[in-house]
């Protein structure tokens, strides 16, 4: 049987601008990306491939996607958003905490907002041929000017009932904050920004291991060659298609999200790319 292979091409968010809010705060706002890109489809061998649709109650099957095939609050705004850095350990929905530094006190909060703080989309895609295929999916994390800042980025991607958090490599010891707490109960007593065992009163912001999948620089599964399998993907009967779900975000509690010294990703970029292949 003769292997095809199709592509369906990139969904790539830009987050620019990152912008340092104020001295006292250590977990910053950092600014949104530019714009969303179109995601174009190309049949790279003859034959079926893949098509996409966004959220959007009027979007509909095709080989690209805009904005506006997503409903509104997936993205922060268009030039205006800022991603705020937040942390948890499963990436569910209400499952984030965000904090602020005052002075060496930290202030946590569960007011985290899709669209406001992060990005939260939903896509759906299916084959455009009879046939179930299997789907390899690639995310590309990168940045032009500072690797701490990509090193940051999460990627939680939910299918089939099934949710993974992917990472650039490197990131896997990263501690998620999954517990709001008073005031000031947690002291910055190592003075590093982040929330650790060395901290005072550290055990009140309930830190768990955050379980992710490593990333190369390509997008596939780090030591593998291998990109994320997304199984029997529907075939094109199907109206529905099979749903992904795609949040993205800045980890707040990783020791990458700083404000100080040669590594702070105040003032870089981070680029997600997202794409399909047929396996």
């Amino acid at each position: 049987m003769v292997k095809r292979k199709f592509y369906a091409s990139l969904l790539m968010l830009v987050v620019a601008s990152i912008t340092l809010v104020s001295g006292t705060y250590a977990w910053f706002l950092v600014g949104g990306f530019g714009s969303l890109f179109d995601l174009g489809f190309d049949v790279i061998e003859a034959g079926a491939g893949l098509e996409l649709r966004g959220s959007a109650p009027t979007s509909e099957w095709k080989t690209e996607l805009t904005r506006d095939d997503f409903l509104a609050g997936s993205f922060l705004a268009e030039d205006t958003g800022k991603y705020s850095p937040i942390s948890s350990a499963t990436a569910a929905d209400g499952s984030f905490i965000k904090l602020n530094l005052e002075g060496n006190n930290y202030l946590s909060s569960s007011s985290v907002t899709p669209g406001s703080d992060y990005n939260d989309f939903t896509m759906f895609v299916r084959s455009t041929t009879e046939e179930v295929v299997n789907v390899g999916m690639k995310i590309a994390i990168s940045s032009d000017e500072n690797q701490a800042a990509c090193n940051a980025a999460r990627v939680a991607v939910t299918y089939g009932g099934t949710t993974t958090i992917y990472a650039l490599k490197g990131q896997a010891a990263t501690s998620a904050v999954t517990q709001t707490f008073a005031d000031g109960a947690v002291v910055d007593t190592d003075d590093n920004r982040i929330i650790t065992s060395a901290d005072s009163g550290y055990s009140a912001a309930g830190l768990t291991s955050q379980s992710i999948v490593e990333l190369d620089e390509t997008g596939v599964i780090d030591g593998s060659g291998q990109a994320i399998e997304l199984e029997n993907v529907v075939q094109n009967s199907n109206s529905t298609g099979s749903q992904i779900d795609v949040k993205i975000w800045l980890e707040g509690n990783d020791a990458d999200c700083i404000d100080f010294g040669s590594n702070s990703i105040a003032g870089q970029s981070i680029t997600v790319k997202i794409s399909f292949v047929t396996l």
